[in-house]
């Protein structure tokens, strides 16, 4: 009966608060976040004649620039939450198979998030962004012996153009979205039983949501260049 007992206790305080609520917290999030995703997935346009008109269009209806500003502040509380229980669950220094896949969740919401970052940034292909894509390709080139091979793999060519945006938007849309929705079920719980806290989920989306409605998103400032600006510039100035 003792043994039941705290096998009973350590499942229930690897899924109690704060750890395991923050796990489910951020698991809605996640998947709140690929949800919005999609859906803005509708409304853009993965061209470079396209992908700034597609933004400015969206950026130009209220509503759809507070979804704007929620995606991205979104990702910010995604990658702060994940961080923090990472740091929560190594402090605490207790690993029952529960908590190994709460951190095993939260380093791949971390990890796909951050990613999703890089490259979601370079969507909009506001003159900010491609010339950014153009410097980190730049450094990656002065890697010695595989420089060439990455500077040529984040513009899939010589220079910036179609292939690139094919390239990032492929792995924004089909390569980590999935991995996030691995993550947040990972996060949230085994999908046969799953302890829900109603009251979990508020936190992180309660910030998202604050700070989206309180803060433009940095990218809202950034200036839209021409489409006859991007056929003529290279991002390394070339």
């Amino acid at each position: 009966m003792k043994a039941r007992s705290r096998s009973g206790n350590a499942s229930e305080g690897a899924e109690g608060p704060p750890i395991g609520a923050l796990g489910h917290g951020l698991e809605s999030l996640a998947l709140l976040q690929v949800a919005l995703g999609l859906f803005l997935a509708f409304r853009y346009s993965p061209a470079l004649d396209g992908a700034a008109r597609s933004v400015a269009e969206l950026r130009s209806s209220d509503w759809s620039r507070i979804l704007l500003g929620f995606h991205y502040w979104g990702s910010a509380v995604l990658l702060a939450g994940s961080f923090f229980l990472l740091l929560a669950l190594a402090l605490d220094g207790h690993f029952d198979a529960v908590r190994k896949r709460i951190w095993y969740g939260a380093a791949l919401v971390l990890l796909t998030t951050l990613g999703l970052q890089i490259t979601g940034n370079l969507l909009p292909m506001d003159a900010h962004d491609v010339q950014t894509a153009g410097i980190e390709a730049d450094i990656a080139a002065r890697i010695p012996g595989i420089g060439p091979t990455l500077s040529e793999g984040i513009l899939q060519g010589p220079s910036f153009g179609q292939s690139a945006l094919d390239a990032w938007y492929f792995a924004h849309k089909w390569v980590l979205t999935p991995l996030l929705v691995l993550g947040g079920f990972l996060l949230g719980g085994s999908l046969e039983k799953r302890k829900w806290t109603p009251y979990a989920a508020w936190l992180p989306l309660g910030a998202a949501v604050l700070l989206a409605l309180l803060l433009p998103s940095p990218t809202e400032k950034r200036r839209l260049p021409s489409i006859t600006a991007f056929e003529r510039r290279s991002p390394r100035g070339t």
